[in-house]
């Protein structure tokens, strides 16, 4: 079980970054070929994220006391967009270092097309929340 509660939200972390670095090359690559975009990409972001998210309860849900996994999810969702954003934001200032010249730690996008923009702190304060709230769910399995 212990394992368990280490290795998912690691998985979950490394995923949260490689989306982040995924997304940077996609738009890195759309703002310099000039593409024009119709489509927001992001309700097909969020499905996939909820997939990979749907993935990890199941552990959750098998090692006992099923009824506290979301509150794991809530824990894991908080901390997402600092790694993800933190991510997309290092990536597109490696390709261009005119873009987003603060990296990681870049407040927010000015040309986003997400629901929810959080800025730097609100990403920082979220991810805090995050980890208490999964540090709640774990002292609820012991």
């Amino acid at each position: 079980m212990t394992a368990t509660l280490i290795i998912l939200p690691a998985i979950w972390l490394i995923y949260s970054a490689l989306e982040g670095v995924k997304e940077g090359y996609l738009y890195s690559y759309r703002d310099s070929n000039d593409l024009a975009y119709g489509k927001d990409l992001h309700p097909l972001f969020t499905l996939q994220r909820t997939a990979v998210m749907a993935i990890i309860i199941v552990p959750l849900v098998l090692i006992g006391k099923w009824y506290f996994a979301p509150i794991a999810l809530v824990g894991l969702a908080c901390i997402f967009p600092l790694v993800h954003d933190g991510f997309y934001y290092l990536t597109r200032n490696r390709i261009d270092k005119s873009v987003y010249p603060q990296g990681f730690f870049t407040d927010k996008s000015k040309t986003s097309k997400a629901k929810i923009e959080l800025s730097r702190i609100q990403r920082i304060y979220a991810a805090m929340a995050g980890c208490i709230i999964y540090g709640v769910y774990v002292s609820l399995l012991t």
